[in-house]
């Protein structure tokens, strides 16, 4: 019988998938950051960097318009993100995408 040796990332992935949330806060600190912000409009485009599995993402989306692109490297966590904005009639505005904070895939003149 072979015993399988669980890496730090699977077993990262299988303890948090299952989470609204993969990191710390709340909806209320969302709501305080918010209050900081210049209004946004319908053209807006916001990057939600290291989204999990979309939590927080989903919580921008109710309170800002705009289209909203949630990159995280764990793709498992991305396309969990993008059943919840299914799920949640979002997918026209939140789309999830797996990639690096060190190198994001968006093109330069996109967030111009």
């Amino acid at each position: 019988m072979k015993t399988k040796h669980i890496s730090m990332v699977d077993l990262l992935l299988e303890t948090h998938i299952g989470l609204e949330r993969q990191d710390p806060g709340s909806s209320e600190a969302v709501e305080q950051a918010l209050g900081f912000l210049k209004p946004l409009n319908q053209f807006s485009k916001i990057a939600d960097l290291g989204c999990g599995t979309g939590g927080q993402t989903l919580l921008l989306a109710k309170y800002l318009s705009g289209t909203i692109t949630g990159l995280d490297m764990f793709s498992n966590f991305i396309d969990k993100l993008n059943e919840n904005a299914q799920i949640h009639n979002l997918e026209n505005r939140v789309t999830g995408i797996t990639g690096s904070m060190e190198n994001l895939p968006f093109q330069k003149n996109l967030w111009t």
